[in-house]
């Protein structure tokens, strides 16, 4: 008689969190949250507590727009004083604001940079978004000790100006973690616009080749679909918890809710997520940073 030995089951370490669905822009190729409810602030800590039980020991917090949430800055200092890890995703418009509780909880500072320049950068972003972001880099890169992943989204309008954007983020090098190139997901429920995507073999015969000239080229990752397919414990505003599916249709899983069964959204995110994908190095900047993931990820 065989008996068949039940999967390990793994903790949710690294978690990304939608944490609300509003933003101050209206990227075309976003692939974000639309229209879900944010959760109250009473839910919000219940959540925290709850991944906190779960095992996650670092929060990729992301949205929307996370800084438009009111009490965003009594959330992560809610989340630093569980000493969980945090990495705040921003379009930088409402840093100014919120610089402050950035410095004293944030560990990592996530940034998008779509061009070189406003010419490129605000026309995937918006008007002065570029102003805003190379900013916010600047001045965090100054007045801190944040660490950084800066987030390029690779499309028709910006793959042949990548170079340029590794020119100019040459002079933070030394505390960025990562540089993540995403290859566009287009969820055919988002209504997205018709940006274009770049696929892998575009991508390699004319984007990396260029890089890594000025960059280390160990921090350059294309995050493909292949590479995110089933491959994140990802959660929504209302605490809703996907797996990205990234075959030919893509769509989105729901393994459960965070804030009403936590233990039972576990076991099966457990059922269904890629772990190799999951654990990889690339897919979080705890697991890539060797510092950060000594004193966090043990």
């Amino acid at each position: 008689m065989f008996v068949l030995e039940e999967q390990l089951m793994i903790d949710p370490v690294v978690v990304d969190w939608q944490i609300t669905s509003r933003c101050t822009r209206s990227c075309g190729f976003c692939f974000g949250p639309k229209s879900e409810p944010d959760l109250s602030y009473r839910d919000i800590l219940k959540v925290v507590g709850n991944l906190k039980n779960l095992g996650t020991k670092a929060l990729e917090l992301t949205g929307g727009e996370p800084l438009m949430r009111p009490d965003i800055d009594e959330i992560i200092r809610h989340i630093k004083k569980l000493k969980i890890a945090m990495c705040l995703f921003t379009n930088c418009d409402l840093y100014i604001q919120h610089r402050r509780a950035i410095f004293e909880n944030v560990n990592v500072l996530g940034i998008p940079i779509e061009g070189s320049s406003e010419d490129v950068h605000d026309k995937l972003r918006g008007k002065d978004s570029f102003v805003a972001v190379m900013h916010a880099l600047e001045d965090a890169y100054s007045n801190s000790e944040t660490k950084f992943q800066i987030c390029t989204v690779v499309t028709a309008q910006n793959y042949l100006n990548l170079a340029s954007i590794e020119h100019i983020l040459r002079p933070f090098e030394d505390r960025i973690i990562l540089w993540k190139l995403y290859e566009l997901i287009r969820y055919p429920q988002k209504g997205q616009n018709n940006e274009s995507e770049i696929g892998k073999k575009v991508f390699d015969k004319y984007c990396m080749p260029k890089l890594g000239k000025r960059f280390d080229k160990n921090k350059i990752v294309f995050d493909t679909l292949k590479k995110r397919n089933k491959s994140y414990f990802l959660m929504k505003p209302n605490g809703d918890v996907f797996i990205p599916l990234l075959g030919l249709h893509p769509t989105e899983f729901c393994v459960g809710n965070l804030l009403r069964e936590p233990q039972k959204t576990k076991e099966n995110w457990n059922k269904w997520v890629n772990l190799e994908g999951y654990a990889k190095p690339y897919r979080s900047v705890f697991r890539k940073d060797s510092e950060l993931k000594r004193q966090f990820l043990g």
